[in-house]
């Protein structure tokens, strides 16, 4: 699952709730180089590397995305990515749509959701409310907010942000109906139609 939206729209809080609630449900940490802010969490928030290492993880093929976004870069471990999708859990990314793009190309399968702030006047109160960006820094962010949103044809759903908990349910129930989508429900049709042909079978004999 797939989640992308302009800096702050409130996709990280909303991801870590729809964690909270889907027990198989795994967050995929992004590598990033930018400085780490007050009360994040180097490896719960981001595992955040020297640009040198970086770079060395992008040419050693590493990485399953990477993009370059506000003067720092963002990527995705291909190891982490892999492992969780093998041990069958929901993996959910909080990136953004280059990095959607370059992900939806390796995964298919993947879900991508876009969240929308209800307005760009909106967008800016909440980047100002949150007292982590300069100046500079969030001009940056309002300014590189209308390339982002050029991506949206890239997603499968929408969801417009006015009310976290509303955004969040709806985002549960588009997890939910995914799971019961008839492309990823092929393994349990094949053994219910492999199941009902052998007992058919014994039936006649």
């Amino acid at each position: 699952m797939i989640i992308s939206a302009p800096s702050g729209a409130g996709k990280t809080s909303i991801c870590y709730e729809v964690l909270r609630r889907i027990d198989d449900a795994e967050y995929s940490v992004s590598l990033t180089t930018r400085e780490r802010r007050e009360k994040e969490r180097d490896g719960v928030d981001y595992h955040f590397v020297a640009p040198e290492e970086f770079e060395a993880m992008v040419d050693r093929g590493e990485l399953a995305e990477w993009a370059e976004v506000h003067d720092a870069h963002y990527g995705t471990l291909k190891a982490k990515l892999s492992g969780a999708v093998e041990r069958g859990k929901v993996v959910i990314l909080d990136i953004d749509g280059q990095g959607a793009r370059s992900l939806k190309k390796s995964y298919p399968d993947s879900v991508l959701i876009f969240i929308f702030p209800p307005s760009p006047a909106e967008l800016a109160d909440r980047l100002a409310g949150r007292g982590t960006e300069g100046q500079e820094s969030m001009k940056a962010r309002l300014e590189a907010a209308p390339q982002e949103v050029e991506n949206v044809e890239l997603y499968d759903y929408v969801v417009v942000n006015e009310n976290f908990e509303d955004s969040v349910q709806k985002i549960v129930h588009i997890i939910e109906a995914e799971r019961s989508a008839l492309e990823r429900m092929r393994t349990f049709i094949d053994r219910y139609s492999a199941e009902f042909s052998g007992r058919e079978e014994g039936a006649e004999k």
